[in-house]
Protein backbone atom coordinates (compact mmCIF):
# COMPACT_ATOMS: atom_id res chain seq x y z
CA UNK A 1 0.00 0.00 0.00
CA UNK A 2 1.22 3.18 -1.08
CA UNK A 3 1.64 6.15 1.39
CA UNK A 4 -0.68 8.62 -0.38
CA UNK A 5 -3.48 5.37 0.12
CA UNK A 6 -2.34 5.12 3.63
CA UNK A 7 -3.08 8.62 4.15
CA UNK A 8 -6.22 8.37 2.76
CA UNK A 9 -7.11 5.77 5.22
CA UNK A 10 -6.48 8.19 8.15
CA UNK A 11 -2.71 7.08 9.23
CA UNK A 12 -2.36 10.94 8.86
CA UNK A 13 0.59 10.99 11.49
CA UNK A 14 2.53 7.71 11.12
CA UNK A 15 2.58 8.75 7.11
CA UNK A 16 4.21 12.22 7.91
CA UNK A 17 6.55 10.84 10.48
CA UNK A 18 8.01 8.35 8.36
CA UNK A 19 8.64 10.89 5.41
CA UNK A 20 10.50 12.72 8.13
CA UNK A 21 12.50 9.85 8.97
CA UNK A 22 13.88 9.72 5.45
CA UNK A 23 15.18 13.53 5.51
CA UNK A 24 16.80 13.97 2.26
CA UNK A 25 15.94 10.86 0.75
CA UNK A 26 12.36 12.02 1.08
CA UNK A 27 13.05 12.68 -2.91
CA UNK A 28 14.69 9.52 -4.05
CA UNK A 29 13.39 8.57 -7.46
CA UNK A 30 11.34 5.54 -5.70
CA UNK A 31 9.61 7.93 -3.29
CA UNK A 32 9.24 11.38 -4.53
CA UNK A 33 6.25 10.87 -6.36
CA UNK A 34 3.97 9.55 -3.95
CA UNK A 35 5.17 12.08 -1.02
CA UNK A 36 4.32 14.78 -3.35
CA UNK A 37 1.13 13.25 -3.56
CA UNK A 38 0.79 13.17 0.39
CA UNK A 39 2.06 16.39 1.25
CA UNK A 40 -0.67 18.26 -1.64
CA UNK A 41 -3.46 16.04 -0.28
CA UNK A 42 -2.29 17.19 3.32
CA UNK A 43 -2.66 20.78 2.53
CA UNK A 44 -6.32 20.40 0.87
CA UNK A 45 -7.35 19.08 3.96
CA UNK A 46 -5.72 21.68 6.22
CA UNK A 47 -6.69 24.85 3.13
CA UNK A 48 -10.63 23.47 3.77
CA UNK A 49 -9.92 23.62 7.75
CA UNK A 50 -8.84 27.59 7.39
CA UNK A 51 -11.53 28.37 5.16
CA UNK A 52 -14.28 27.01 7.66
CA UNK A 53 -12.70 28.70 10.53
CA UNK A 54 -12.55 31.77 8.75
CA UNK A 55 -16.28 32.13 7.71
CA UNK A 56 -17.08 30.83 11.04
CA UNK A 57 -14.92 33.67 13.06
CA UNK A 58 -16.09 35.98 10.87
CA UNK A 59 -20.19 35.06 11.29
CA UNK A 60 -19.00 35.24 14.99
CA UNK A 61 -18.24 38.59 14.71
CA UNK A 62 -14.33 38.32 14.12
CA UNK A 63 -12.72 41.60 13.01
CA UNK A 64 -10.11 40.75 10.66
CA UNK A 65 -6.79 43.28 11.00
CA UNK A 66 -4.17 44.23 12.35
CA UNK A 67 -4.70 46.96 14.96
CA UNK A 68 -3.25 50.42 14.54
CA UNK A 69 -2.14 53.03 16.97
CA UNK A 70 -1.86 56.34 16.08
CA UNK A 71 -0.09 58.10 18.82
CA UNK A 72 2.92 55.91 18.32
CA UNK A 73 6.01 57.72 16.86
CA UNK A 74 8.01 57.18 13.73
CA UNK A 75 10.03 54.24 13.95
CA UNK A 76 13.38 53.21 12.22
CA UNK A 77 13.87 49.25 11.95
CA UNK A 78 17.28 48.28 11.49
CA UNK A 79 17.89 44.76 10.98
CA UNK A 80 20.59 42.17 11.35
CA UNK A 81 22.05 39.14 9.83
CA UNK A 82 20.65 38.16 6.38
CA UNK A 83 18.56 41.22 5.97
CA UNK A 84 21.29 43.47 7.36
CA UNK A 85 21.24 46.10 4.74
CA UNK A 86 16.80 46.49 5.12
CA UNK A 87 15.91 49.63 6.40
CA UNK A 88 12.45 50.53 7.16
CA UNK A 89 10.81 53.77 8.35
CA UNK A 90 7.45 53.02 9.38
CA UNK A 91 4.36 55.83 9.75
CA UNK A 92 2.96 55.44 12.70
CA UNK A 93 -0.43 56.02 11.26
CA UNK A 94 -0.43 52.99 9.12
CA UNK A 95 1.72 50.53 10.77
CA UNK A 96 1.02 50.16 14.69
CA UNK A 97 3.07 47.25 15.39
CA UNK A 98 6.47 46.01 14.52
CA UNK A 99 4.56 42.63 14.28
CA UNK A 100 2.18 44.46 11.54
CA UNK A 101 5.29 45.37 9.78
CA UNK A 102 6.70 42.44 9.34
CA UNK A 103 3.45 40.56 8.16
CA UNK A 104 3.04 43.46 5.45
CA UNK A 105 6.38 43.69 4.63
CA UNK A 106 5.99 40.32 2.58
CA UNK A 107 2.23 40.34 2.34
CA UNK A 108 1.12 39.16 -0.84
CA UNK A 109 -1.67 41.69 -2.24
CA UNK A 110 -2.54 39.96 -5.17
CA UNK A 111 -5.81 38.95 -7.50
CA UNK A 112 -7.87 35.97 -5.58
CA UNK A 113 -7.48 32.62 -7.00
CA UNK A 114 -10.72 30.11 -7.49
CA UNK A 115 -9.72 28.19 -4.46
CA UNK A 116 -9.94 30.55 -1.72
CA UNK A 117 -11.78 33.53 -2.19
CA UNK A 118 -12.43 36.79 -0.22
CA UNK A 119 -15.37 35.85 2.21
CA UNK A 120 -17.10 39.04 3.15
CA UNK A 121 -15.70 42.45 3.50
CA UNK A 122 -12.28 42.91 4.65
CA UNK A 123 -12.81 44.59 8.03
CA UNK A 124 -9.33 46.73 7.25
CA UNK A 125 -9.10 48.25 3.76
CA UNK A 126 -5.73 47.15 3.60
CA UNK A 127 -6.08 43.40 5.24
CA UNK A 128 -6.54 40.08 3.52
CA UNK A 129 -7.20 36.72 5.13
CA UNK A 130 -6.02 34.57 2.34
CA UNK A 131 -3.59 35.24 -0.43
CA UNK A 132 -3.92 32.28 -2.79
CA UNK A 133 -0.87 32.07 -5.40
CA UNK A 134 -0.86 34.65 -8.37
CA UNK A 135 1.21 33.96 -11.41
CA UNK A 136 3.80 36.49 -9.86
CA UNK A 137 3.91 34.52 -6.63
CA UNK A 138 3.98 31.24 -8.29
CA UNK A 139 7.24 32.56 -11.05
CA UNK A 140 9.12 33.12 -7.68
CA UNK A 141 8.40 29.78 -6.18
CA UNK A 142 8.90 27.97 -9.39
CA UNK A 143 12.56 30.38 -9.81
CA UNK A 144 14.08 29.99 -6.47
CA UNK A 145 13.60 25.92 -7.09
CA UNK A 146 15.00 25.99 -10.10
CA UNK A 147 17.74 28.35 -9.33
CA UNK A 148 18.70 27.93 -5.59
CA UNK A 149 17.15 25.07 -4.52
CA UNK A 150 14.06 23.04 -3.41
CA UNK A 151 11.59 23.96 -0.68
CA UNK A 152 10.13 21.56 1.96
CA UNK A 153 7.14 19.40 0.05
CA UNK A 154 5.10 20.48 3.28
CA UNK A 155 5.94 24.05 2.74
CA UNK A 156 5.72 23.80 -1.35
CA UNK A 157 2.03 22.46 -1.24
CA UNK A 158 1.45 24.58 1.55
CA UNK A 159 2.32 27.90 -0.78
CA UNK A 160 0.36 26.15 -3.96
CA UNK A 161 -2.70 25.61 -1.99
CA UNK A 162 -3.43 27.82 0.38
CA UNK A 163 -0.58 30.89 -0.62
CA UNK A 164 -0.88 32.78 2.54
CA UNK A 165 -3.06 33.17 5.94
CA UNK A 166 -3.42 35.91 7.97
CA UNK A 167 -5.79 35.40 10.79
CA UNK A 168 -4.85 38.54 13.26
CA UNK A 169 -8.07 40.50 14.47
CA UNK A 170 -10.07 41.81 16.72
CA UNK A 171 -12.91 40.18 19.44
CA UNK A 172 -15.27 41.79 21.74
CA UNK A 173 -15.93 38.96 23.89
CA UNK A 174 -12.72 37.20 24.64
CA UNK A 175 -10.35 37.87 27.63
CA UNK A 176 -7.30 39.04 27.13
CA UNK A 177 -5.97 40.06 23.73
CA UNK A 178 -6.40 38.36 20.39
CA UNK A 179 -2.47 37.86 20.34
CA UNK A 180 -2.23 35.99 23.21
CA UNK A 181 -3.63 33.22 21.41
CA UNK A 182 -0.81 33.38 18.34
CA UNK A 183 -3.33 33.82 15.26
CA UNK A 184 -1.98 32.17 11.90
CA UNK A 185 0.29 34.40 10.20
CA UNK A 186 2.06 32.75 7.16
CA UNK A 187 3.44 34.67 4.17
CA UNK A 188 3.53 33.42 0.86
CA UNK A 189 6.90 33.32 -1.41
CA UNK A 190 5.88 36.61 -3.40
CA UNK A 191 8.95 37.92 -2.39
CA UNK A 192 11.02 34.46 -2.11
CA UNK A 193 13.41 34.81 -5.34
CA UNK A 194 13.91 38.75 -4.96
CA UNK A 195 14.67 38.38 -1.38
CA UNK A 196 16.97 35.51 -1.82
CA UNK A 197 18.60 37.48 -4.75
CA UNK A 198 19.41 40.41 -1.95
CA UNK A 199 20.22 38.58 0.83
CA UNK A 200 21.80 35.26 0.37
CA UNK A 201 24.90 34.84 1.74
CA UNK A 202 27.03 32.09 -0.73
CA UNK A 203 27.44 28.71 1.63
CA UNK A 204 25.20 29.93 3.99
CA UNK A 205 21.50 28.86 4.42
CA UNK A 206 18.92 31.28 3.62
CA UNK A 207 16.80 32.89 5.53
CA UNK A 208 13.04 33.44 4.50
CA UNK A 209 10.52 35.77 6.53
CA UNK A 210 7.53 33.65 7.19
CA UNK A 211 5.67 35.57 9.69
CA UNK A 212 6.05 37.60 13.23
CA UNK A 213 6.84 35.25 16.43
CA UNK A 214 4.06 34.79 18.61
CA UNK A 215 5.74 37.95 21.12
CA UNK A 216 5.29 40.24 18.25
CA UNK A 217 1.54 38.96 17.98
CA UNK A 218 1.19 39.40 21.95
CA UNK A 219 2.59 42.66 21.56
CA UNK A 220 5.46 42.44 22.53
CA UNK A 221 9.25 43.01 21.19
CA UNK A 222 9.41 39.64 19.01
CA UNK A 223 11.07 38.37 16.22
CA UNK A 224 10.14 36.27 13.20
CA UNK A 225 9.55 32.90 12.19
CA UNK A 226 11.41 31.68 9.13
CA UNK A 227 12.37 28.90 7.33
CA UNK A 228 16.21 28.25 6.51
CA UNK A 229 16.33 26.84 2.94
CA UNK A 230 16.94 25.23 0.51
CA UNK A 231 15.70 22.30 2.54
CA UNK A 232 15.00 19.10 0.56
CA UNK A 233 13.10 17.33 3.46
CA UNK A 234 9.74 16.51 3.50
CA UNK A 235 9.02 18.67 6.29
CA UNK A 236 10.68 21.42 8.23
CA UNK A 237 10.35 22.53 11.89
CA UNK A 238 8.85 26.63 12.16
CA UNK A 239 11.36 28.36 14.72
CA UNK A 240 9.54 28.35 18.32
CA UNK A 241 6.71 25.31 17.36
CA UNK A 242 7.44 21.87 16.18
CA UNK A 243 7.31 20.51 12.77
CA UNK A 244 5.57 22.91 10.14
CA UNK A 245 2.82 20.08 9.48
CA UNK A 246 1.92 19.46 13.15
CA UNK A 247 2.05 23.06 13.43
CA UNK A 248 -0.98 23.32 11.06
CA UNK A 249 -3.01 20.93 13.13
CA UNK A 250 -2.54 22.49 16.10
CA UNK A 251 -3.71 25.57 14.32
CA UNK A 252 -6.40 24.43 12.78
CA UNK A 253 -7.81 22.04 15.46
CA UNK A 254 -7.71 25.50 17.70
CA UNK A 255 -9.62 27.16 15.36
CA UNK A 256 -6.84 29.25 14.18
CA UNK A 257 -4.97 30.13 17.45
CA UNK A 258 -2.29 27.95 18.52
CA UNK A 259 -1.13 29.68 21.23
CA UNK A 260 -4.02 28.42 23.64
CA UNK A 261 -2.18 25.47 23.69
CA UNK A 262 -5.01 23.07 24.29
CA UNK A 263 -9.24 23.08 23.25
CA UNK A 264 -10.13 23.78 27.17
CA UNK A 265 -8.04 27.18 27.11
CA UNK A 266 -10.20 28.27 23.90
CA UNK A 267 -13.08 30.99 24.32
CA UNK A 268 -16.82 29.77 24.09
CA UNK A 269 -16.74 30.85 20.85
CA UNK A 270 -13.80 29.24 19.49
CA UNK A 271 -14.43 25.71 21.07
CA UNK A 272 -17.71 25.58 18.47
CA UNK A 273 -15.47 26.26 15.49
CA UNK A 274 -12.82 23.92 16.78
CA UNK A 275 -15.47 21.13 17.43
CA UNK A 276 -15.83 21.10 13.11
CA UNK A 277 -11.85 20.05 12.89
CA UNK A 278 -11.11 17.79 9.93
CA UNK A 279 -7.74 15.50 10.64
CA UNK A 280 -5.04 15.61 8.23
Amino acid sequence: MSLLERYRDGDYIRVWEELRALGEKARDPDIIEDANAVAAATMKRAAANFVRIERELRAGGYRFGWSIEPTLPKISLHTSGPLKDLRFRLDSERVGSLSHMIATMLRQHSSIGPDLERRGPADREDHQVFSPMNDAAVEQLERFEAEAGPVPLSLYHFWREVGGVDFMGQAANWDGSVGSGDPVVLNPPDQLMDAYEDEAVEGQPFSYILGPDADSKGGYSGSVADVLLPDSRADFQLPGYDWFVDYLRQSTRLAGFPGFGIADNLPPDLKAIAAAWLPF
